[in-house]
């Protein structure tokens, strides 16, 4: 991939510049700050085209402290463009144009061989921009820019290693997902502890729940008991109320048989006295009738005259005889009908006295009366009894409501601590999970891993360039562990720089061994950078990083950027000293006047 040129307007100090990138082998750039001369080249701009670079391709400034609106030329009322051409592998022209207005957002367009191919949001074009790049923002940085601050990896603390380490092999990607499977744990226990809590909360109130039933049950069998026991005495009471009925039912009977064979009686006593009474007056009348006939009889008798009872004349002798003798037949037929009827009455006043003699004996029922009176109050309870016996079998005890209430919210309860056991295990599973990957993330884990890897890659890298810049005397290595004086081993990334002529520790050979060292390690670090790149990158900038060095070192230097210009097609060197310019076929001076940096280039 080729970076043809770059267009700026108003851009930091830049009003207006057009660059080309292509092609341009090593060229040396300068500044002069008109504005300041004691400055000397510092504030010229001279570095500010690789902001607009990188600007352009990301929307993001190179340096962290510099805010968008910093951007703009603020002596300008309009706002900025930086427009980028790109050649891909396949020949294809892509031109990246981004803008921002004083008071409105940025936005970016990209076309491909002139036509647009912008998506229809800012953040799709980026995306289409970082595939066509295909490298991140910090491997592209680290890719072409090679600073001051390039140079101090060997000094950094572990930490600080793995991190640049980190950014450069886009880790930082697993430090994001550490991070977030971090929060995610830590918002997981939290939630893992109020579903405990809240499963054990569920449990104790299952636990009184269940005490609360057993007492409940408790009580229920009670007032079950006390109601069989109630069912009991109402039966025993209704038996015993039966059984009094049933023998007052018998006593009643027998009074009224008694009282029946005495109406009997009574009614035959009341007969024999009728009867009694008929024959003494039917014998009073016989006797009335007798008195009559013998008057008769007398007067016949006597000789007087006598008229005949049948025709009124008065009788003969021979008359009176058959008269008297018709009288006397019939006086004795009357005794024998009055002695009859007699009899007939003494018989029935000797009944009579008998069965008043046997009523007066018998006695007569007289608490008939009270037994059926009893037996109807008898029957009133029995009724009673057998009411409440019905409504005691009906009913329900108190408690029987509240048990199926809790035993119904029981079950409810056993749901939810399920539900809440199954969601907790869930959980863990889940956070097993991620504690695996929070261990897989950690700087232990898979970036510890990747890491390793890398070490191979850097000891020949920087090595290789070791052998151009210190002729093979200083010996570069990459070490993932520290041993201890113990003799035991800490993971710890470090640096080492073995001198032949020399210390074995980096700290300890001079300030030029350790600056060719530095850029060794540097140089390491951006071929790791840009082997992670999906592109081959043909641009190298290096932003006054050899400032430090001796002569020996710069001649060292360019000859190093000679063997490796055929790696990339332009490589700008940013430097104020003027000792390197004697080195250089082609230079570009970058000149700040009234504000204001303008482009100049010399042969």
């Amino acid at each position: 991939m080729k970076f043809l040129s770059i267009k700026i307007r108003n851009f930091m100090s830049i009003r207006k510049l057009k660059l080309k990138l292509a092609d341009r082998g090593i060229i040396l750039i300068t500044g002069r700050n008109l504005d300041n001369p004691a400055a000397n080249s510092n504030g010229s701009g001279k570095s500010s085209v690789w902001d607009a670079l990188i600007w352009a391709l990301y929307g993001r400034a190179l340096r962290e402290d510099v805010s968008p609106d910093d951007l703009i030329n603020e002596r300008t009322s309009g706002g900025c463009t930086v427009s980028v051409r790109i050649e891909d592998d396949d020949g294809r022209v892509w031109r990246v144009v981004r803008s921002r207005g004083v008071k409105s957002s940025p936005s970016v367009d990209l076309t491909c061989d002139g036509s647009n191919v912008s998506a229809s949001t800012g953040t799709t074009t980026q995306e289409k921009i970082d595939r066509l790049l295909g490298t991140d923002f910090y491997t592209f940085a680290s890719s072409i820019l090679f600073g001051q601050d390039s140079l101090r990896f060997a000094t950094l603390t572990d930490k600080e290693k793995k991190t640049v380490l980190e950014r450069l092999l886009g880790l930082d990607l697993y430090e994001k997902a550490f991070k977030l499977v971090c929060s995610k744990i830590s918002a997981q226990k939290i939630t893992l502890e109020l579903q405990k809590s809240t499963w054990l909360n569920i449990l104790e109130q299952i636990k009184d729940l269940k005490k609360r039933l057993s007492e409940a049950e408790e009580k229920n069998e009670k007032e079950q008991d006390q109601i069989k026991q109630t069912i009991r005495k109402l039966k025993k009471s209704l038996k015993e109320n039966r059984h009094d009925q049933r023998h007052l039912s018998r006593k009643i009977e027998r009074a009224e048989e008694r009282e029946r064979e005495l109406n009997g009686l009574k009614e035959k006593k009341q007969e024999a006295q009728a009867e009694a009474a008929r024959a003494k007056d039917l014998y009073e009348e016989y006797c009335e009738e007798e008195s009559s006939l013998r008057d008769q009889l007398d007067s016949v008798s006597s000789g007087k005259r006598t008229p005949c009872p049948t025709c009124g004349q008065d009788m003969d002798r021979e008359s009176r005889a058959t008269a008297v003798q018709g009288s006397k037949d019939k006086l004795r037929l009357l005794r024998d009908k009055a002695e009859n009827i007699q009899r007939r009455y003494r018989r029935a006043r000797k009944t009579a006295r008998k069965l008043e003699r046997r009523l007066q004996k018998s006695g007569w029922p007289t608490d008939l009366g009270t037994l059926r009176a009893d037996h109807a109050r008898l029957g009133g309870t029995i009724s009673s009894i057998k009411t409440t016996l019905d409504i005691t079998r009906k009913n329900k005890p108190v408690t029987e409501a509240a048990i199926q209430d809790l035993r119904t919210h029981l079950t409810d309860l056993e749901g939810k601590a399920i539900k809440e056991s199954e969601g907790m295990k869930k959980e863990k599973a889940l956070y097993e999970r991620r504690k695996f990957w929070q261990n897989g993330f950690s700087p232990a884990g898979i970036r510890s891993f990747i890491l390793d890897g890398i070490v191979p890659f850097l000891n020949e890298r920087a090595n290789h360039y070791a052998s151009i810049l210190a002729d093979g005397r200083i010996r570069i290595g990459f070490n993932t562990v520290t041993k201890l004086k113990s003799g035991e081993y800490k993971e710890k990334f470090r640096v080492t720089a073995t001198n032949s002529d020399g210390s074995s520790i980096y700290g300890c050979n001079s300030a030029g061994e350790r600056q060719r060292v530095d850029l060794c390690v540097a140089l390491a670090l951006k071929d790791l950078a840009r082997s992670r790149s999906k592109s081959n990158l043909d641009l190298m900038v290096f932003d006054e990083a050899f400032e430090r060095l001796d002569e020996a070192g710069s001649e060292r230097v360019i000859t190093l950027l000679n063997e490796e210009r055929e790696r990339f097609g332009s490589c700008f060197v940013i430097s104020h000293t003027d000792a390197l310019k004697q080195y250089f076929t082609e230079r570009i001076e970058v000149i700040k006047e009234d504000g204001y940096s303008r482009l100049e280039q010399h042969v």
